[in-house]
């Protein structure tokens, strides 16, 4: 009795360890760290959307740790030069993403010679 109790209590120690989910990119939004851009992830969709001078928008898909993120459009203000720039690469680094790393405060997307580092917004 004592050893089917002691099974018993292993069991459900080990359920309730792998209750614990990994962080999701799903209904989260992130700032990218040193400038005024924002990623946010659909709660339900494979949809990603954020500002940096201009609002933008695009569908991703996810394989394990691999993402491609597929930039469908964007409004068209104008920012200062500068802004418009930072905006541009930017977009064209999104492009680039192949693999992300997610944590409970960040997400780092990585690609060829790319690598964004965004905070978690609260």
């Amino acid at each position: 009795m004592k050893k089917m109790l002691l099974n018993l209590s292993l069991m459900l120690s080990l359920a309730g360890c792998t209750a614990t989910s990994t962080p999701s990119i799903k209904g989260n939004e992130f700032s990218l760290n040193n400038a005024n851009i924002t990623l946010a992830f659909d709660k339900n969709e494979n949809k990603f959307y954020g500002k940096a001078v201009n609002n933008y928008f695009g569908v991703y898909t996810l394989n394990g740790a691999n993402i491609k993120l597929e930039l469908q459009g964007s409004t068209m203000m104008m920012g200062t030069p500068e802004e418009m720039t930072k905006e541009t690469k930017y977009f064209n680094d999104l492009n680039k993403v192949t693999t992300y790393t997610l944590n409970d405060n960040s997400l780092i997307l990585k690609g060829d010679n790319v690598e964004l580092t965004f905070t978690k917004s609260k």
